[in-house]
């Protein structure tokens, strides 16, 4: 059986109000780009939330384009939900040349399994 983990230690609100703004001043300066695989209802408020951290998007999801730059963007989003067909199928490609090349990506499956296709 695993054990679950033990309950993290409380977090000092300036501490952590001070490690964020660490962070964002870090995010500002480096300018990371960053490729996305996003639905159609949140590209733009992904795009203008990136852009005002600091960073800079990318929302090119077409085949080929979208694998060309994953395997050299810093960071690499994939967003599942109301994806069109199309857009989906470059998925594992993307993934595939994001992780040859050592770029962190991260998931958010929202909306997967809501339909029956």
């Amino acid at each position: 059986m695993v054990e679950p983990p033990a309950p993290a230690a409380p977090v000092d609100a300036g501490s952590l109000l001070g490690a964020c703004a660490v962070a964002l001043d870090a995010l500002r300066e480096r300018r990371p780009l960053v490729q996305c695989l996003t639905n159609q209802v949140t590209v733009a408020v992904v795009a203008d939330v990136l852009l005002a951290g600091g960073a800079s998007p990318v929302m090119a999801s077409a085949p080929g384009e979208a694998q060309e730059l994953a395997g050299s963007a810093d960071a690499m989003l994939v967003n599942l939900g109301t994806m069109p067909a199309d857009h989906r199928a470059t998925v594992p490609g993307a993934v595939e040349a994001a992780c040859a090349a050592g770029v962190p990506w991260t998931l958010d499956p929202v909306g997967v399994g809501a339909l029956s296709s």
